[in-house]
């Protein structure tokens, strides 16, 4: 076989071998990127958590808790006393007074530690 053959079969081997881990990365993320939630009366209330995958994972934590969790009066809750503007206000005003829940070792201001419960009993 002449050089050029060689040269070519290995430039071949080498595109078959980039378009399969190409493929092989498709399959594995395409998922994430297109993970899309639904949704939820409470987005209003959730969105002001910021990253939703990190308020669900906080928000477990906070689940663990408080075994009677109602997220229908939580978000009626929260609504009244934040927008989603003033969550950061409401939560160093709970810090200040000292509304503040424990959860997996972590003192959270309530308004945060709430919001981020929300996030999670929503998506599970």
């Amino acid at each position: 076989m002449s050089e050029s053959g060689i040269a070519r079969r290995n430039l071949l081997l080498s595109v078959a071998a980039m378009l399969t881990v190409s493929a092989i990365g498709a399959v594995v993320e395409l998922p994430k990127l297109l993970h899309v939630r639904g949704h939820s009366p409470y987005d209003d209330v959730i969105s002001a958590a910021g990253d939703r995958d990190k308020a669900e994972l906080l928000g477990r934590a906070v689940l663990a808790e408080l075994p009677g969790f109602d997220a229908g009066a939580t978000a009626q809750s929260l609504r009244k006393r934040t927008t989603p503007d003033s969550v950061t206000e409401a939560s160093m005003h709970d810090a200040e007074v000292g509304n503040l829940l424990e959860a997996d070792g972590w003192v959270l201001p309530e308004t945060l530690a709430l919001t981020c419960a929300l996030a999670e009993k929503v998506s599970s």
